[in-house]
This record gives C-alpha cells, structure tokens and sequence, in this order.
C-alpha cells in the first residue's frame, strides 16, 4: 500500500482525482448551492499533492512552492464567501484578478521586494491573463468542455514547462489541478450536463497563475514562453461554435486538440531560442 501511494501517478493524478469526484458527488447530494460549489474538490486536490510532496505547510515558507499553498486555501474561503454574497459576474472578476495578482506577489515575494524586473512583470502578465481568461471561460459557461479546456490548457501548460525546466514539484502540483478540473468537469459534463459558473473561475484560476508567475521568476521559463498560453482562451473562444450538434465523449477529444497544439508550440519556441534542450525534455516526459 505504501508503495502504492508512493506512486507520481497516485499522487499527483488519482487521489486528486478523487478528491475532484468526490466533493462534487456530496456538493450536489447534500449542498444547496451545487452550481457554485461543486468545482471546490478541484482545488482542495492540490493540498493533498502538497502533503505528499513537501509534508505539511511551513508558519515560515521560504519557497515559492512552500509559498503558493496558501493560493488554493485562500482562493476556496474566499469562493465560500461569495457565494453568500451572491454578487454580479463583473465583481467576481475583479475579485479573481486580485486574487491572482495577490498570490503571484506573495508567491514570489521575495523577488518583489528586491525589486525583480522579471518577477514584477510576470506578475503583471498573469493579471491581465486572468482578466482575459475570465471573460472567456464566462461567455463559454453554457460550452462546460469548451471552458474547461480553457483552464486544462493552463495547467497542463505549467506541468510541461516546469518539466523541461526539471521542476518536478511545480509539475506535480499543476498536474493535480489538472486532474481535478478533468474530473469535475469533463466527466460531468458526459454524466450530467456540469455547467461553468464566474464562482468557478474565483477558486480555479489563481493556484495555475501563480504557479506559472513563480515559473517565470525561479523556474527559467522565458516570459514570452507564457504568450502561446495566453492564446488558449482566445482560441476555445473560436473553436466552441464547431463543437456543437457533437456528443459529449467526441467535444471533449476535439478540445484538447488546440490546447496540446499550443504547448506544443511552446516547447518549440524554447528550443529554438536555447532556452531548453529538446532531448533532455524528452526525458523529463519519460520521467513522468
């Protein structure tokens, strides 16, 4: 059994899974509030990895990994409340970009306060990212395959670029996420017709940003590395109108095709530019 959950897979895929699933079943057995909630178990699948990785949260992180936990944590309160307050798309919004402006900065404060023109810059990028990738993932809320994909791209684009840079740990967590937004959503959405909700882009969105500013920062990923990313919620934006009059297993196929597309162009780019070597993120994959 040890062996067992000692597993990459089992850590950073299956229990997150799990977790996604799970919450979402009692969230529309016992929870009033179904629509705006079900989406929690997605994140709270990062903590789990987190323990795996790392053992339990520090009271004095010094990394940014050590850091960024607190992202997630934050992001779910912050997701409860508002659901109580029941406030307009155009509030959580700016809600959700504050929160993935304020978790960029703590994640890599230490940066910041030295005055990091890179860090201060990325921190920049993943707001505006955040703006643009919320207004997409609100006009595809009745398209859930089409705006899960939207936030899939995103994560799935940290685990890659944090694996040809060999950051196995920045990998794992994102790839928590990235199960569990698979699991909530597209699984849902060939159940029971899972829908999109602002609430869902307020706990979702900060954890992958903030992983990625801290990437750009510590991690050797190029901050134009992160532009073929920011095209993915434009691009989905494009591609939901062909999904339609598809079935459900088909529209989930079709839309990982853009978003692989995209990281694909990614790792390219960093190859040509010198920034990676092709055959050692070769290996890295391997590795996974």
């Amino acid at each position: 059994m040890e062996l067992l959950l000692s597993s990459l897979a089992v850590q950073a895929v299956y229990i997150p899974l799990a977790i996604a699933l799970g919450w979402a079943f009692l969230a529309r057995l016992f929870g009033a509030h179904y629509p705006t909630t079900y989406h929690l178990g997605a994140a709270a699948g990062v903590f789990y990895t987190y323990y795996e990785i790392l053992g339990l949260p520090s009271l004095d992180p010094k990394t940014a990994l050590s850091r960024v936990i607190v992202v997630p944590a934050v992001a779910i309160v912050v997701a409860l409340v508002t659901v109580l307050m029941k406030p307009g798309p155009a509030f959580v919004r700016v809600l959700t970009v504050a929160l993935v402006v304020a978790g960029s900065v703590w994640t890599v404060w230490p940066a910041v306060i030295g005055f990091d023109v890179w860090a201060i810059l990325s921190i920049i990028a993943v707001g505006l990212f955040a703006w643009a990738a919320f207004d997409a993932l609100n006009k595809l809320q009745p398209a859930p395959a089409s705006a899960s994909t939207i936030l899939f791209g995103i994560a799935m684009s940290g685990v890659l670029l944090a694996l040809v840079t060999s950051n196995t740990a920045t990998a794992q967590l994102q790839l928590a996420l990235t199960a569990g937004v698979f699991g909530v959503f597209w699984l849902g959405l060939v159940l029971s017709g899972i829908a999109w909700t602002p609430i869902a882009s307020l706990t979702l969105l900060p954890t992958p940003l903030a992983l990625l500013a801290s990437q750009v920062v510590y991690g050797g990923v190029p901050l134009w590395g992160l532009l073929p990313i920011a095209l993915i919620p434009a691009i989905m934006l494009g591609f939901a109108g062909s999904l339609g009059g598809r079935g459900p297993i088909a529209r989930v196929a079709l839309t990982i095709r853009p978003a692989l597309m995209l990281l694909a162009a990614v790792i390219v780019a960093c190859s040509a530019m010198g920034v990676i070597e092709l055959p050692g993120v070769v290996l890295n994959l391997l590795n996974l």
